[in-house]
């Protein structure tokens, strides 16, 4: 018998991708009642904006990284696309991370707007890797002083690590899902800045690829979270 919890996720990524999504007005709107998910991006639109109107990006302190749509040649608003980080650490010890904005550009400097997750219960995504299931980072960015901008030591940062947290799904995919409250550190939900991916080369290996997608957040409490609690 299959897990509920699980046939509950698998039933909101089902409804995530059959949503049709406009190239204008991608930002995330207003509304009286806050949606009960929240898409930050299906990679759909190769366009190096996510859902909300948010930038991301990759880095290494060492090594090389790259990240591209997969596939590229596929046309704007394809169901097939998602996003593939590559890197490469021989040579040094380092690690690399995907960054990404949950809110658009509010002026100059690249300040960016807070994605208000209050009442939001978790934090959801696929992967596929070559290396099955490897243990990598996810950390969150609180805004502490509203500025639109993250520095460390001055705003909040919390992290969780994503081992034996993958449901295997098909093709070789694993279904992710994190309690929010996980990130004990974060204390104002309302001024969520960024999502990041930390891939590290003492947990990820020399070199790798790994792809990406289907990242939201969930307000609706799921069957086997409400047993354990």
């Amino acid at each position: 018998m299959r897990n509920p919890f699980f046939l509950f996720l698998r039933s909101y990524f089902s409804f995530v991708l059959l949503v049709v999504f406009p190239l204008s007005g991608y930002a995330q709107s207003a509304k009286a009642t806050p949606p009960q998910i929240v898409l930050v991006d299906d990679f759909n639109n190769v366009f190096y904006r996510n859902r909300l109107g948010g930038m991301f990006g990759a880095v290494a302190t060492a090594g090389d990284v790259k990240f591209d749509y997969e596939p590229s040649i596929l046309p704007q608003l394809s169901s097939l696309s998602n996003l593939k980080i590559d890197y490469d650490f021989r040579g040094g010890s380092a690690y690399a991370f995907l960054w990404m904005k949950l809110g658009d550009l509010t002026g100059s400097n690249d300040m960016t707007r807070h994605l208000d997750l209050r009442g939001y219960k978790y934090l959801s995504f696929r992967y596929r890797s070559e290396k099955g299931e490897p243990n990598f980072k996810v950390e969150l960015h609180e805004d502490r002083n509203g500025d639109g901008w993250f520095v460390y030591g001055k705003d909040r940062s919390s992290d969780v690590y994503t081992n034996r947290r993958g449901y295997p799904d098909k093709d070789g995919w694993y279904k992710i899902l994190i309690p929010l409250k996980l990130f004990s550190a974060i204390k104002d939900w309302s001024k969520v800045l960024e999502i990041v991916f930390v891939f590290e080369k003492d947990r990820m290996g020399d070199a790798a690829k790994i792809q990406i997608d289907d990242i939201l957040f969930i307000k609706t409490d799921l069957p086997l979270e409400k047993k354990k609690t």
